[in-house]
């Protein structure tokens, strides 16, 4: 009886161990999606800027493009505090700001509660850069993006507006769809939809909110969390 308790426990650790390697691997992949073009982008209006004799202009693109990058690779944890990503993201706004000549503004604010809480990193930059690039009217010049992160109960809630061109109902569910293929404009919001799920659970996730001609307003929530443990548990923030 003990040689087959010890059995069954032995084949439910190596479960557990094979659906955790399992999870790492599907969150690898969902991050790697992470638009690529961000980078070239950032590259190629810097050294447009150069041609244009704007050297004071591109050598501090340069210099925020280096610190953002800094941040993001120098961070091997999947976990990273709520501030950090706000500051990352600044930094990001910051460069597509300087890309779009001033077309859009934006206002990001973390509150204290949820600035030390920590979540998955790069989570919030997709949904802003799914805001420049789909949301706002860069032509109209009057773009305004939004991104407010709030400790609300157990959970922490960052919601991503702006006040573009908006969706219709039924772009928001083709948007939200399972499987969307790899080629299609809004990815990044599926695909952090997915990666939450992975982490948290169906519970959480994301929720969009549009009106065609009135903006869009994507809200992100997860657990409150702080420290993670010895065991890879996290604790209430």
């Amino acid at each position: 009886m003990a040689r087959m308790l010890s059995r069954i426990r032995d084949l439910i650790e190596s479960v557990r161990t094979k659906e955790e390697e399992k999870r790492r691997m599907e969150l690898n992949w969902l991050q790697a999606q992470i638009n690529p073009h961000f980078m070239y982008n950032t590259l190629f209006s810097i050294k447009c800027s150069v041609d244009m004799g704007r050297n004071d202009e591109a050598g501090h693109m340069l210099t925020t493009f280096i610190q953002m990058l800094r941040g993001i690779l120098s961070v091997q944890e999947e976990m990273v505090t709520v501030q950090a990503q706000m500051d990352a993201l600044r930094q990001y706004v910051e460069l597509q700001q300087f890309r779009y000549d001033g077309s859009f503004d934006a206002l990001i604010e973390c509150d204290d509660q949820a600035a030390g809480c920590r979540i998955p990193k790069l989570l919030i930059q997709p949904l802003v850069e799914n805001a420049i690039l789909h949301g706002v009217d860069m032509a109209a010049g009057d773009g305004m993006i939004t991104v407010v992160a709030r400790r609300v109960g157990e959970a922490i809630s960052i919601q991503v507006e702006d006040n573009g061109v908006g969706m219709t109902e039924a772009r928001i569910q083709e948007v939200m769809r399972p499987q969307v293929p790899s080629d299609r404009p809004h990815l990044g919001i599926r695909n952090i939809h997915d990666r939450i799920r992975l982490y948290f659970g169906s519970d959480w996730g994301l929720h969009i909110e549009s009106t065609p001609g009135h903006g869009t307003r994507v809200t992100l929530r997860v657990p409150a969390l702080e420290d993670v443990q010895p065991d890879g548990k996290e604790t209430p923030c």
